[in-house]
Formats: structure tokens, C-alpha cells, sequence
């Protein structure tokens, strides 16, 4: 371990009297709080919250503990935001272990050659450090992003621009998480063997007989496509024969990358233009939600398409 380890781990534990009441610190935040200082030597600033001598801001006034900024809780033990000091840059900082390949793929992906290749739109990875709370685990430092659907899809249009960039890999939208990812050199074999997977329903996941790595990624966002976008949303049947193909159970008949692109293509053109512009309808929304939000969906679609020139004013 590093002399600015060590240095670093004995301010681990605050002096003062640790809050206990509502609002404290969750286990798994404690372990953020004890990292403190070492971010910060490092020039990674952690949220108030998570000062070694954080006093709640609501204590003592008539605010309400949830209505605080440190009120508000990490849900996810293993992630938590920062700020790189240097210039306020908003940024993730994701714990890791060392046993695993996830900070050497990441690494790899955000070397100066890849990312300038305008094909890598995989998460940039800034800084890897030390854990100080143990020689086991690093800490990857990345872009702090949002979820794809946050805030949540409006229109058929948005859905149609969302398929598209994620089988094509433009900038809007990028690939995180190397954790169960498996690393190939060029021309060498993409059969692996696992069943450690982000999504269980794929068939071939087996520790005995060999699957290609790359058609089981066809598989999981195929059936992204069918859980977050088919069952949620009335009129996107037209994804469907896509749906199916990306994740059809023998793999060896599932489409490559390239060619559910071109699959998704054929079906964009052969949609109408004043189709994309409606609203996506939620499978669960009442007959009074549907009439009110399909009114007001129905004066901005209008508007669009006589802003586009598609329909007369």
C-alpha cells in the first residue's frame, strides 16, 4: 500500500459523535464517509453527506429532514457520485474488484486510440485509484450518466431515435458496467462458457458447453426492447419481427449487430412521418389518463406536423 494510502486511511474514522438518528448513514454509505479524504487528496470531492464531521443540515430548524440535500441516501452501495474539483465536473466513482477483468476492459476501452474511434461510445473511465479500505478492490472513476429512459420516452418518435443509436452506437447514448464482460483480440474465438449474465433469460448460458458472446448481446438487447419498450407501450408493434429475431433461442439464427441495424431500417422507412410524432400510450394508464394525454398529445403532434410542413395550417 502507498505512503499516500496510508496517510490517507489514518483520517478514516471522524472524532466527533456519529449521528444516529433519522436520516444517518446507511452501513454501505459509512464505507463512502471512510473514503473522504482519500477522494478528496486525489481531487474527487464527495458530497457533504459523506464528510467524516457531517452534521445534518435540518438539525435545529424547522426544514424537514427530506426536503435536505444530505438527507438523500445512495441506494446503491457500490456507486456513488462526486465532483472532480478541478473544474466541478459531475462524475461517478464505481468500486471494483481486482479479481475481476472489468477495470482492465474499461481501461482498455477508454485508451487514447479507442476513444477516438468514433464507433466507441462506451462509458469514459477518468481515474483508477487504490481503495483505501482494501488492497482487493480499485475505484473506477467515470461520466455520471442518467438512465436511457430518464425522463421517460414521449413519443413513437423518441423510441424509433433510441433503437437506432443504441444497434448503431452514435454519441447520445453509452455502454457502462464491464463487470461480467469478456475481452476479445482481433480474429480470436467469441465462444465463452458462464452463466453469470445481466439477463437470465437467455437460453444458451451454460458451464459446460461453449456460446458466442457476441450473439448473446443480440439476445439481452432484444429482449431490452421487448420488457422496457413492447409491454410497457401501446403502438410499437412494429418493433415485433425485430423483438423476435434478436432473440430467437438457437443463436446461430439470430441476426449480427449489423444486420438487425439494417432489419430496424427497413422497418424506420416504412413507417408513416405522421406516426412519430403521437405519444407513447403506457399499457396501465385508466380510460381518463388516456382521453386527457392523448387530447394534449394530439395539439403538440399537430403543431409538429404543420410546423414540418406535412399537414396545412
Amino acid at each position: 500500500m502507498s505512503r499516500l494510502v496510508d496517510r490517507a486511511s489514518r483520517q478514516l474514522v471522524p472524532d466527533t459523535a456519529e449521528f444516529s438518528g433519522f436520516g444517518a448513514l446507511r452501513p454501505s454509505e459509512k464505507r463512502w464517509r471512510d473514503r473522504y479524504f482519500f477522494l478528496q487528496q486525489h481531487g474527487y470531492t464527495l458530497r457533504p453527506r459523506y464528510h467524516p464531521d457531517w452534521k445534518p443540515s435540518w438539525l435545529g430548524t424547522s426544514i424537514d429532514a427530506d426536503s435536505s440535500e444530505d438527507f438523500i441516501a445512495s441506494l446503491e452501495g457500490e456507486v456513488l457520485d462526486a465532483v472532480r474539483t478541478k473544474d466541478n465536473f459531475r462524475v461517478s466513482i464505481k468500486v471494483i474488484s481486482n479479481a475481476s477483468d472489468e477495470s482492465r476492459i474499461a481501461c482498455l476501452l477508454s485508451s487514447k486510440k479507442l476513444l477516438s474511434d468514433p464507433n466507441n461510445h462506451c462509458v469514459p473511465i477518468f481515474d483508477v485509484l487504490p481503495d483505501p479500505l482494501g488492497a482487493e478492490n480499485s475505484l473506477l472513476v467515470m461520466m455520471y450518466l442518467r438512465p436511457y429512459d430518464d425522463p421517460e420516452f414521449e413519443v413513437i418518435e423518441e423510441v424509433i431515435d433510441f433503437v437506432k443509436q443504441t444497434l448503431e452506437r452514435p454519441v447520445k447514448y453509452y455502454f457502462i458496467d464491464w463487470g461480467l464482460s469478456s475481452y476479445f483480440r482481433e480474429g480470436e474465438s467469441p465462444y465463452v462458457l458462464g452463466t453469470k449474465c445481466a439477463d437470465h433469460n437467455a437460453p444458451e448460458l451454460s458451464n459446460v458447453h461453449p456460446y458466442n458472446a457476441f450473439m448473446l448481446d443480440v439476445f439481452i438487447l432484444g429482449h431490452m426492447y421487448e420488457d422496457d419498450l413492447l409491454k410497457v407501450y401501446h403502438g410499437l408493434d412494429f418493433l415485433e419481427p425485430l423483438i423476435t429475431f434478436m432473440t430467437l433461442s438457437q443463436p446461430e439464427r439470430r441476426p449480427t449487430a449489423e444486420a438487425a441495424l439494417r432489419m430496424f431500417y427497413d422497418i424506420r422507412r416504412g413507417l408513416s412521418r405522421t406516426t412519430l410524432p403521437w405519444r407513447l400510450r403506457k399499457r396501465e394508464e385508466s380510460g381518463t389518463e388516456r382521453v386527457v394525454y392523448d387530447t394534449l398529445s394530439a395539439a403538440k403532434a399537430g403543431l409538429k406536423l404543420v410546423r414540418r410542413g406535412l399537414i396545412g395550417a
